[in-house]
């Protein structure tokens, strides 16, 4: 997204608002499927993580959200619920 905008490739250069509005015009531009990483939900707690998700499916489209995988739980065992 940040290449597409004329900005660098990190975290800092993109707002969750200008990433989100980016994900949708694009998502609403084609009949496929849209991937976007959302960097770390945008957010330092879960109640801004889950703000990010929810906009995130409110551009229309709605992500598919997974599970991280055991090798992520492995790497971050205080996130295991």
């Amino acid at each position: 997204m940040c290449f597409s905008l004329g900005l660098p490739d990190e975290a800092a250069a993109l707002s969750r608002e200008m990433m989100l509005d980016r994900v949708g015009a694009i998502a609403a531009a084609i009949p496929l499927p849209v991937s976007a990483d959302l960097q770390a939900g945008y957010g330092a707690d879960p109640d801004e993580v889950g703000n990010t998700i929810e906009a995130a499916i409110l551009t229309g489209r709605g992500p598919r959200i997974r599970r991280p995988s055991k090798r992520w739980f492995q790497q971050f065992p205080a996130a295991l619920p």
